[in-house]
């Protein structure tokens, strides 16, 4: 991952809901703290720098980047895929726990935005068991 402060070819820069001013997310799948003060009583100044994304993993096939941030003293999970079809497809309900974003580049750490797509929970684990779900068989 490309942990540089300059902007890669291309790249365009979004907010991220509920963190505007503190954090952003690009198209090419990097997040970057904002040159920002911390909420806490000591003041400290935070510089801006590229956050480090995690990679959990379910099987050999089956993985997503995350990272976590910590905005007024609150811990908060991104989920990469989910904020990059928020902030650059589509926006849906954040907070709606039955909606998942399906990933179809291949590999999936090398994020197409355009590979992303928007299905309830309940569609996609049943697609899952009975077999490959890709975008293909979703439209």
């Amino acid at each position: 991952m490309n942990l540089s402060l300059k902007d890669l070819p291309g790249e365009i820069w979004e907010s991220i809901p509920n963190l505007k001013g503190y954090f952003v997310i690009s198209n090419k799948g990097r997040i970057k703290r904002l040159n920002t003060w911390t909420e806490n009583k000591n003041k400290t100044f935070c510089k801006e720098r590229i956050i480090s994304l995690f990679l959990a993993t379910h099987s050999d096939t089956n993985y997503y980047l995350y990272t976590n941030l910590n905005h007024k003293g609150s811990r908060r999970q991104i989920r990469l895929n989910k904020y990059l079809y928020y902030c650059f497809v589509e926006k849906f309900d954040l907070s709606d726990r039955n909606l998942m974003v399906v990933n179809d580049s291949n590999p999936l750490w090398d994020i197409d935005i355009s590979k992303l797509s928007l299905h309830p929970a309940n569609y996609v684990l049943r697609e899952k068991k009975h077999g490959c779900l890709t975008n293909k068989e979703l439209k």
